[in-house]
């Protein structure tokens, strides 16, 4: 089994409930932080700030709201819908971080 398909396409395993209720809070904490940048920053770097902490957010509560479900089959379809969102941060997070640090 190859790095890549143990580590990017498994469905991440359930969170306990304490925790996932800890991420939901950090996720919309950096949701809002990521839909600040539409009033701190211009051109591109909004475009990727904006997009990678969305997509960060939104798979961190597909994962965390996913663990909380009672419904097994359930939380494995919102544990799985997270990956895309996952793939779409770790591709836009290091362009956003690049644009911030080094400018356009």
């Amino acid at each position: 089994m190859s790095w890549f398909s143990r580590n990017v396409t498994n469905i991440p395993a359930p969170m306990s409930p304490r925790m996932a209720k800890i991420f939901v809070v950090l996720s919309l904490f950096t949701l809002a932080l990521g839909l600040s940048a539409l009033f701190l920053y211009d051109g591109a770097t909004r475009l990727f700030y904006v997009v990678a902490f969305t997509a960060m957010s939104t798979a961190n509560l597909l994962w965390s709201i996913g663990s909380l479900q009672s419904d097994p089959q359930r939380s494995l379809q919102m544990r799985a819908a997270m990956r895309p969102f996952a793939l779409l941060m770790l591709i836009t997070l290091p362009v956003a971080a690049w644009l911030v640090l080094f400018g356009q």
